[in-house]
């Protein structure tokens, strides 16, 4: 005999999520309670800190540019100079190479 659902939660949304999460049970075929349950004990969830890390890495490297350019414009260099172009190619690519790994993870 299966277990029976006996216990409550309760919880606060806002009406548009409510919207949502309605919507979503409806097109997956499944009752509201069935569709919470499901995705509430199957999802994945990434910690926060994961987030939190990754926004101090971009805050770092933001800080560093800034330096860089500071430090160019104080000494009058080049900014179109070849090591200071290549140094800003590679922030780019690092920065493109993260936006791209958080769109995958969703």
């Amino acid at each position: 005999m299966s277990e029976k659902y006996t216990e409550r939660l309760f919880v606060k949304v806002r009406p548009s999520e409510k919207q949502r999460i309605q919507t979503r049970a409806k097109l997956a075929g499944m009752s509201l309670s069935d569709f919470l349950r499901h995705t509430a004990v199957t999802s994945i969830i990434r910690p926060r800190r994961d987030y939190e890390r990754l926004i101090r890495a971009v805050n770092a490297v933001g800080n560093n540019l800034n330096q860089l350019v500071k430090h160019c414009n104080a000494h009058s260099y080049d900014p179109f100079s070849r090591p200071i172009a290549i140094s800003a190619y590679h922030i780019e690519e690092m920065l493109r190479r993260l936006v791209s790994h958080i769109e995958k993870r969703g």
